[in-house]
């Protein structure tokens, strides 16, 4: 609620300006709470209600208003979709994809896998959720947590080790080491970055 209030007031102050129909405005969180879910109250976990977060997009004329998207999208898509909007390029190294596309047309797709990093007890997880499936593994590639979104929203059912599942285990695991590799980054001899 507090929140909700302060983001009320300044909706209203844009609007008292004048300067509501020419701004663009973007809410997110980096991250959600647990709140109690799988019994826990802290963030560090890729369970949906800590890794999905808002991302709530108001530009008056531009964006329609009330419209919801299902497109999995990441917080590093938010940069280049603001340099979008102010007519600029992002640069090659910008690891986001812009959201217009997705604003414009809310049912187009976006991504077909979204990632997710943690640094808890000493070790590094990660995590990729595509359309269906949710996917982490520790740095030691040892896999903790498949769920079936589709068949269990409410991730209650650990899929990760059963046989039926291997497959999309080994695909999911698959994703998170491409995305790895990929995004490395590089330095070169004189320490500049080479991305």
């Amino acid at each position: 609620s507090l929140i909700d209030h302060w983001v009320g007031e300044i909706l209203r102050t844009l609007e008292r300006r004048g300067w509501s129909e020419e701004t663009l405005v973007v809410f997110w969180s980096d991250h959600g709470e647990m709140l109690g879910d799988h019994g826990m109250l802290g963030k560090v976990v890729f369970y949906e209600s800590s890794s999905r977060v808002p991302l709530i997009i108001r530009y008056p004329g531009r964006v329609p208003a009330g419209v919801t998207s299902h497109a999995l999208v990441e917080i590093v898509d938010v940069f280049p979709t603001l340099l979008e909007a102010a007519g600029a390029e992002p640069s090659e190294r910008c690891l986001g994809r812009s959201l217009w596309k997705v604003l414009e047309r809310p049912d187009s797709g976006h991504r077909k896998a979204v990632f997710g990093e943690i640094f808890a007890s000493g070790s590094y997880n990660f995590m990729v959720r595509t359309d269906r499936y949710k996917y982490a593994m520790d740095d030691t590639g040892r896999g903790y947590m498949l769920y079936d979104l589709w068949a269990d929203p409410e991730e209650r059912e650990n899929l990760v080790g059963r046989r039926d599942m291997k497959e999309v285990e080994e695909e999911h695991r698959e994703l998170i080491l491409r995305f790895l590799v990929g995004n490395q980054i590089r330095y070169g001899p004189e320490g500049e970055l080479l991305h």
